[in-house]
Order: structure tokens, then sequence, then C-alpha cells
């Protein structure tokens, strides 16, 4: 099939300097410059601190072996700093407790491994439902700039039905700033002209990251997701090693939810995830914390539980 974009070149992904700006809205984006990483400067609730955090959904940087020399260099007035490292290319557990205070199992990320033939890989039901939805649909790669307006309305429609109130949701100028960065990848789903379905994915040299989708209600039946995601394997395929499916809606235990079925239908293999904390100013981060009332449980940092609102959108298709 030929497809109607030209060849992609691999970016930075989350390590790009205008994804961190694309979550300027939720705090100062600053740059840890020997990892080539980037984090957030975000006020904490209720007080006059400063916390930092990597950024979402997931932390990367070009040289993760300088990482600790930047967060030995972190400003002296954050109390802590909180990661959620990339599957690709981030250190073993082990390592990263010599780096961080805190450093706890979080998500496998679904893989699929691009050297391998689709149709060993891929479910049967999941295929099934590619050849139903390409029997029905005009499916195509698209630049990320144009659409802008369909997507933010498809996107919107979304975080309102799952009640996502944080930074989850993004906004249209977060969109807009996204949809430029080098190496973003589109696909798009038509039914008589009419889109139904856009998918976006960020990429590097060797990999590529199913970042997020916006679905039009008609799109379930018509199996646009399941079209959009066969074909952006085939286009990836030879061009670049691993696609990144992200992870399920739960964690744990909780794990075994429709989103995880639906991507582990999808993959060949799982990398792990892991929730990172560095305690800058222990004296304010033990104060913050107790003047908290809700038990924290594991949560890092514990003064930040709760942050997230309880709606789930998947934060990738």
């Amino acid at each position: 099939m030929e497809l109607g974009v030209g060849e992609p070149v691999g970016g930075l992904a989350y390590a790009d300097p205008n994804y961190a700006a694309s979550l300027r809205e939720f705090g100062t984006p600053f740059e840890l410059a020997r990892s080539g990483g980037w984090a957030l400067r975000r006020a904490v609730p209720g007080s006059t601190s400063f916390d930092a955090m990597g950024c979402y959904p997931l932390f990367s940087c070009r040289d993760w072996s300088r990482l600790a020399d930047d967060l030995r260099e972190l400003p002296d007035d954050l109390v802590s700093l909180t990661a959620v490292t990339d599957p690709f290319g981030a250190p073993s557990a082990d390592q990263l407790r010599e780096t961080f205070d805190v450093v706890r199992p979080y998500k496998d990320h679904f893989l699929v491994d691009l050297d391998r033939p689709t149709e060993g890989v891929v479910a049967r039901h999941h295929r099934k439902a590619a050849r139903k939805g390409l029997e029905l649909l005009t499916v195509e790669p698209y630049d990320p700039t144009t659409e802008l307006d369909t997507w933010c309305r498809l996107y919107t429609a979304l975080v309102e039905k799952h009640q996502v109130s944080d930074i989850r949701a993004f906004s249209p100028d977060a969109f807009a700033t996204q949809a430029r960065i080098p190496g973003m990848v589109g696909f798009k789903a038509t039914l008589d002209g009419r889109v139904v379905g856009l998918h976006w994915y960020l990429t590097t040299a060797t990999a590529v990251y199913a970042h997020l989708v916006a679905l039009h209600p008609d799109a379930y039946r018509l199996h646009a997701d399941a079209a959009m995601i066969w074909t952006a394997i085939g286009y990836f395929a030879g061009r670049f090693r691993w696609l990144d499916m992200g992870a399920g809606a739960g964690v744990g235990e909780a794990a075994d939810d429709g989103l995880t079925q639906f991507k582990a239908g999808w993959a060949s293999d799982t990398a792990p995830t892991f929730v990172c904390g560095k305690i800058v100013d222990r004296d304010r981060y033990d104060e913050l914390t107790r003047l908290r009332t809700t038990h924290a449980g594991d949560y890092f940092p514990a003064y930040r539980v709760g942050e997230f609102s309880t709606g789930l959108v998947p934060a990738t298709p």
C-alpha cells in the first residue's frame, strides 16, 4: 500500500524541549542539561514551596549516565523531583536506586517488535477487527499540524466522557505545540471523507511511542482504532525497531483492565517503567507530608497524593 506522507525521521520524543514547552500550563519547563532531559517546576498547593516532575507520561533523556549529575545540582528551592522512566534506555531498577531516593515498579508497557511478522504477533481478534475496519475506512498517515480543530474536538469529547481535569486533558495550545515536534507522525481514519479517528505517534532513532488517540463515537463500531494501529505497524516496520503501545489503566493487581487486554493483544514484549523520586529538601518534604490528612500509601511525593482525577482516559491508543 502506498502511503502519502514522507519518510519519517526519528526525533527526541518525550525528551524534546518542545514537548516540555507544551506542558507549560502545568509548570515551568527546565532542562537537566547534562542528561538532556526536561522537567516541570511546580508550585506545591497550599504552600510557598516548589517541586518538580518529569514530563507526563514519561521522563526521557538523551544520556541517562549523566542524570545523577543533574540531580545533584537541582535548585535548592525544590522539595523533590518525581519521574516515570521511559522503558527505552533507562537503567535497571538497581541502577536507578543509586540515583534516586525512591524507585517503585509502576506499569509494564506493551511493545511491538517491528522486526517480527505482524501476523505472528498480533492477536487473531485484533487482526480480524483491523480487516473489518480497513474494508470500511480509508486509513492514511497525515500531518498532525493539520486537522487540529478536529483533533481537539474529538479528544475533548473523550476527556469530558472520562471526567479528566488534570495534565492528561492537555489543551488546544498544548496540542498545537506537540503537533510541530520533529518526528511526530499522525494517522487518520475517514469514512466517506469524514474523520472518525486520529492517532499521534512520537519517534526516536529506533523506537515509536503511541502517544495519543482521538476517536469519534462511531469509531468503535467501525473498528477504526484497530485499523489505524495495524496500518501504523506496517508503516513503521523496517523504519524503526520498536513500537511502544503504552500501558493499561491500572497498576499492579488492578492492571487487568480492558485497556490492558487491548494493548496486550498487539504486543510481542513488555518492558517495565518505574516511579522514581528524589528528595531535595528532606525537612520540607517531611513537613509538607505531615500537613496532609490523607494516607499516602506508596505515593510519591506523599504530600501530592490524590492530585490526579479519578477519571481515566488512555494516554495511548
